[in-house]
């Protein structure tokens, strides 16, 4: 360990672990569902007392950011929104500091699936025991306890660091640039089951669709017959007429005659 923190010039703590953290103040200030907190707790929002905001604003210190850190966020977190915790991650990875992200799709502020927290806790214990050698855990290996537990990966994606040396990049691999993201299985499924409904009522509407055209062409075709039905009326009405007149006139002549 004490080379590794030579290395990464790692002064007080070996990691942290951050869930749901800040990472700049006066955006989160404007997005965050609890908007009164922030003015109570700062004197203000942002555009009254500024200087409040800027002075304890996190990305304010990004360049002395050096600790291996593991950052966790939930997907549907409108009390601390997803930006800030990628945020958090993407200058991690822009500094080459050691860092993984792990997103867990299908949850807020806090992890509550019991499949997902228990992953959750198995993956920090790991990152600890990865960087302190203290953790309990000590007898899992880094990143292989979540399968264990049933949450499944949606996607896992590596990003590293291309100004580290071979060596370096050859030690990051193993702990740092990993973005894993997890969806209970349960919520799997419940996701699977809203796709089959909304795909069977696309079926419905089409079948109503088509019925809607069939109905047209029905009220179509009745509206022609009704043409030709007036029409062939007004031709046999026009012939019973001109009959009527041939009649009359034959009757006149005779009529002259005698």
């Amino acid at each position: 360990r004490d080379s590794i923190n030579a290395e990464y010039g790692i002064d007080r703590f070996q990691c942290f672990v951050t869930q749901a953290g800040i990472f700049d103040t006066e955006v989160f200030a404007y997005s965050t569902d609890i908007v009164g907190v922030m003015y109570s707790n700062f004197g203000g929002l942002p555009y009254e007392v500024p200087l409040h905001y800027k002075r304890w604003s996190p990305h304010r210190f990004i360049s002395s950011w050096r600790t291996p850190t593991l950052v966790v966020h939930g997907g549907q977190d409108y009390r601390v929104p997803l930006n800030e915790g990628l945020s958090v991650f993407s200058s991690l990875q822009r500094r080459g500091v050691p860092s993984k992200l792990f997103y867990f799709a299908d949850e807020a502020h806090g992890i509550v699936d019991p499949r997902n927290n228990v992953a959750m806790y198995s993956l920090e214990m790991d990152w600890l025991d990865t960087w302190t050698g203290t953790s309990s855990s000590s007898g899992s290996s880094s990143g292989s306890s979540g399968s264990s537990f049933g949450p499944q990966y949606d996607s896992v994606s590596e990003s590293e660091s291309e100004s580290e040396s071979d060596d370096q990049e050859e030690t990051r691999s193993e702990k740092s640039g990993k973005v894993k993201v997890f969806v209970s299985e349960e919520k799997e499924k419940e996701r699977e089951r809203e796709k089959e409904r909304e795909e069977r009522e696309r079926g419905k509407e089409g079948k109503r669709e088509r019925e809607k055209e069939r109905e047209k062409e029905r009220e179509e075709r009745e509206r022609k017959e009704r043409e030709r039905e007036e029409r062939e009326r007004k031709r046999r009405k026009g012939k019973r007429k001109k009959r009527e007149g041939e009649k009359e006139r034959r009757e006149r002549e005779e009529e002259e005659f005698k």
